[in-house]
């Protein structure tokens, strides 16, 4: 497993995931015990050569939680969230013709927005959330490390997130961390 470095500098305009997920490794240990078990576990069927499967196509239900700020950077579409789904299911699943297609595995895992809510109801997967009256969130994005004035990380997951051991939830957002975060 790549051990978390406090030097993980991210360019500007990129996803924070991959600090989240460094912080994650450093500050939670069960979070680090899970990635652990799981490298130790692909590791292990590598070296058995057991296979990955039975052929079948593993979906994993998911939910794009839209934090709206009332600019540009949240004015996402359906259509372009469903288009980058498309794209991302066609880099896991090896898709011929894509740019990927010379490495890499088909993972036999796509994602698919979800069709029922937690209660039941019919939805597209897509949850929207109109914090543009809410000028931390519009000025300073969401706030993860304590070091922004911005919505607190939780507040947004508590507003906002579905059951996570049913639903994948995904957060589209102005800013991590404020705006040059």
């Amino acid at each position: 497993l790549v051990s978390p470095s406090s030097e993980v500098n991210l360019p500007p305009g990129s996803c924070a995931s991959a600090e989240l997920h460094y912080q994650n490794l450093a500050e939670n240990i069960l979070y680090r015990q899970r990635m652990d078990n799981f490298e130790n576990l692909v590791r292990l069927e590598n070296q058995n050569g057991t296979p990955r499967s039975n052929g079948a196509v593993y979906q994993i239900p998911i939910v794009v939680h839209l934090i709206e700020s009332g600019d540009a950077r949240t004015n996402v579409s359906d259509l372009e969230i469903q288009t980058a789904i498309a794209g991302l299911n066609e880099v896991m699943r090896k898709t011929p013709g894509i740019a990927f297609n010379n490495t890499g595995v088909d993972m036999e895992v796509e994602f698919a927005l979800a069709v029922r809510d937690p209660h039941g109801n019919c939805t597209n997967g897509i949850t929207r959330h109109n914090l543009s009256g809410s000028s931390a969130y519009v000025n300073m994005g969401v706030n993860f490390n304590g070091t922004t004035t911005g919505l607190d990380l939780n507040a947004m997951y508590n507003m906002a997130r579905w059951n996570p051991t049913q639903y994948y939830n995904i957060y589209l957002v102005n800013y991590i961390g404020g705006p040059t975060g």
